[in-house]
Parts: structure tokens; C-alpha cells; sequence
């Protein structure tokens, strides 16, 4: 059985910095914005957990789908074929030096009696994103 070990990532930045003279991204351990990290993940979990919720009623098709994480500008809708995405992404700076990519992506396959010139989208104040479609 072999067991392995992760590398001591500071330990070899010491050597690097040994080596090569000091530097000004030393200034900071490594990954001190884990934190940071964890805390965009909290705010995260509720968008990334929470279902869209899809009602059908007669001839209409709604979509609710909860964007709170985002700015409207960050929020893009895309209709395809009978597919329909809805993208957002937005980067956080963490520091003067890193950033982290928040990214979200819901696909939908819309019924083949939708009418794609109907596809309308509204977002609220809440930024509670509603999608509406109407059947044939």
C-alpha cells in the first residue's frame, strides 16, 4: 500500500525565495484567501442547492430560477434549438493579485410545442430570475 503526501507548498516557496532573492508576493503566506473562498461558497450554496421551479399552466411555461448571487449585467439567457441556458458568471478580487470566477449554468430542455418567439425574461428586484414560454 503507498500513501501519499501532499506537497508542503511553503516549504518549497522557501527554497524558491532562498534561491532566487526575496519578492514581494512572499509578503503573504500561500492561500491566505481561503477564507475568502469558503465565504463566497456560503453565499453560493443557497443558488446552488435551491431547484428552479417550472410550473405549466394551460398554454403558458413558467421558470423561476433564484440569481441572487449576481448582477443583472452578470446574467445571460441563451435559447438554442429547443434548449435554453441561463449563464452567469463574475469574478471577485480577492486581493490586488487574485481573483476568484463565480460561475452558474441551468440548462432546460423546452417542450417541442414551445413557441421560441415567446421566450420573455423579467428579473425582479430580488433577483428572482422568471422565464416565461407559451405552447403551441
Amino acid at each position: 500500500k503507498r500513501v501519499y503526501m501532499a506537497p508542503n507548498y511553503w516549504e518549497n516557496s522557501q527554497r524558491f525565495v532562498d534561491q532566487f532573492g526575496d519578492s514581494d508576493w512572499y509578503d503573504k503566506r500561500p492561500f491566505s484567501y481561503v477564507e475568502s473562498v469558503k465565504e463566497l461558497d456560503k453565499q453560493l450554496a443557497r443558488v446552488r442547492t435551491s431547484p428552479s421551479k417550472i410550473l405549466h399552466d394551460g398554454k403558458n411555461v413558467t421558470i423561476f430560477v433564484d440569481m441572487s448571487c449576481f448582477s443583472p449585467e452578470e446574467i445571460e439567457i441563451i435559447v438554442t434549438g429547443n434548449r435554453l441556458t441561463v449563464r452567469a458568471t463574475s469574478t471577485v478580487r480577492l486581493d490586488e493579485r487574485h481573483s476568484v470566477d463565480k460561475v452558474f449554468i441551468r440548462k432546460f430542455v423546452l417542450a417541442s410545442e414551445i413557441l421560441i418567439d415567446t421566450v420573455t425574461t423579467d428579473l425582479n428586484r430580488l433577483c428572482m430570475l422568471t422565464i416565461k414560454a407559451t405552447r403551441i
